[in-house]
């Protein structure tokens, strides 16, 4: 868990933004750091739940400006 909370305060700012792009504008989804973005965020949430490291969340849970907020 430590690591988790390590990870988002070391990338947060640079992940919101790149969520926060990819609401504007879908074709940032199609960008290898979008990509990127979501599999570090995936692991992070994961170490952070105790959820097991093979995590899937749903597009649609990091298109959701509430989901953003509460991560935040």
């Amino acid at each position: 868990m430590n690591n988790g909370v390590k990870n988002l305060s070391d990338n947060w700012e640079n992940w919101n933004s790149v969520l926060k792009k990819s609401q504007i504008d879908d074709k940032e989804k199609l960008t290898k750091e979008y990509t990127d973005t979501i599999q570090d965020l995936t692991k992070t949430i994961a170490d952070l739940t105790g959820a097991s490291e093979d995590l899937e969340l749903p597009d649609e849970f990091f298109d959701s400006a509430d989901n953003l907020e509460l991560i935040n």
